[in-house]
């Protein structure tokens, strides 16, 4: 974490099974940071929840969900038609299914009606584009970025999915890089599995949201704000915990 990284979630912790390093400025409000290693805040920063250096891993908290699993096992790379939007015209309605690649650019405003969406390839938000869909789960094979005024109102589905959605999952890709950047706001509910990639956000950016915002990586660099929250139970997310008396996690790399 770099710059000035803002961290809001009291209620929930910070878990690495590697190191956990802040430089510059910003402040950190959480129940807890875990680490496998070392960690190292500067003095200066404002800081709530214990440090615990060097306290062991964790597994991957999805690794036995089998209704994400499977959901991961239908990607083959270049399947599909790609889902594209124009940039201008009337709003448009997106279905689930299987699809090459997903990219938005332009002032599109894009709903996502509810279900699974596998995409074969990779995942590009830009521009002044709007996407919103509640009930929504998206798969992918390939990297996913998101910049410039992008905005998403995306939620994942609860207790109770249709379409092939899968609880508490709003987005998953079995990809390497996952960059957020730019002024874009993203103010999702869900939970965001990334397992083998590179997260990064930088800029103006906000990212996550009150309620169920939980953010799993292979690595995580950040340089903007964000606010997660791991209360994810009442979407169907499995529960798993760092933090004495609680069973709920933010950040997880």
């Amino acid at each position: 974490m770099s710059g000035y990284t803002v961290i809001t979630d009291p209620a929930c912790s910070i878990r690495s099974n590697a190191n956990v390093t802040l430089s510059g400025n910003g402040s950190l409000s959480t129940g807890g940071i875990y680490a496998a290693g070392s960690i190292s805040i500067p003095p200066w920063v404002p800081e709530s929840g214990t440090e615990f250096s060097n306290d062991g891993t964790i597994p991957d908290p999805y690794q036995s969900d089998s209704a994400l699993q499977n959901a991961i096992a239908q990607l083959s790379p270049g399947t599909g038609s790609a889902l594209t939007t124009p940039g201008w015209g009337p709003p448009l309605t997106f279905n689930p299914g299987t699809y090459s690649s997903f990219t938005t650019g332009g002032s599109s405003n894009v709903t996502l009606n509810p279900g699974l969406y596998i995409i074969n390839g990779p995942i590009s938000f830009s521009g002044n584009t709007t996407v919103t869909g509640n009930g929504v789960t998206i798969v992918s094979s390939g990297n996913i970025s998101v910049s410039g005024s992008f905005t998403g109102n995306l939620t994942a589905p609860g207790t109770s999915p249709t379409g092939g959605g899968i609880s508490g999952i709003l987005m998953a890709s079995t990809g390497s890089s996952v960059a957020f950047s730019g002024s874009f706001s993203f103010p999702f509910t869900g939970v965001l599995y990334f397992p083998n990639a590179s997260v990064s956000m930088s800029g103006s950016t906000a990212l996550g949201s009150s309620g169920c915002a939980e953010l799993i990586g292979g690595s995580l660099t950040l340089s903007g704000s964000a606010n997660f929250s791991g209360s994810c139970s009442s979407l169907g997310a499995p529960s798993y915990g760092s933090v004495t008396g609680t069973s709920t996690v933010s950040l997880v790399q």
